[in-house]
């Protein structure tokens, strides 16, 4: 999952990295609009992608995890707890980036100079910004419970290892 996991972030954040360049140099080059509201939709779904692949890693591992103890009767609290608590904390790194994304573009949209802006568009760029921000802090700790979430797997498939085999029952 760590090689998939970093491909798809370092997308995003290249992704969000660009299209927040692009807007900060709309200003002098007005053609840009264009690719800058494309890329801009193109990195909200990217952005939405990669946080909810991970969260539905620890949907999957932790299923896993529960099924492995049930059938090799080992203590759900040093096996399922901790997984259902990464899977917990992930929700919540896997939202927020998504929403402070959602944010950013409603706020670009509501600054857009074509229509009748609500805002200024400083608040569309203090939004972008604080959108990279959350991404960056949400990627780093998707990437520490993932990891820990592969060791309590690795150590599971371990456990399950070492039990006695059943006998083949015929019928």
């Amino acid at each position: 999952m760590i090689r998939v996991f970093l491909g798809l972030t370092i997308t995003n954040v290249l992704l969000i990295l660009t299209v927040f360049g692009l807007g900060i140099g709309m200003r002098e080059h007005a053609n840009r609009i264009i690719t800058h509201f494309t890329l801009g939709i193109a990195a909200g779904l990217v952005c939405t992608l990669t946080h909810v692949a991970v969260y539905t890693y620890f949907m999957a591992t932790t299923r896993w995890l529960e099924a492995a103890t049930n059938k090799g009767n080992l203590p759900k609290h040093l096996y399922v707890s901790p997984a259902m608590a990464r899977k917990s904390r992930a929700i919540g790194l896997a939202m927020a980036p998504v929403a402070a994304m959602m944010l950013a573009m409603f706020a670009g949209a509501g600054a857009d100079p074509g229509f009748n802006p609500l805002w200024s568009i400083s608040v569309h760029t203090l939004l972008a910004t604080v959108a990279i921000v959350i991404n960056l802090l949400s990627a780093a700790g998707e990437f520490w419970l993932i990891t820990q979430q592969g060791k309590l797997m690795d150590k599971t498939a371990t456990m399950l290892a070492k039990l006695p085999t059943l006998p083949a029952q015929h019928a």
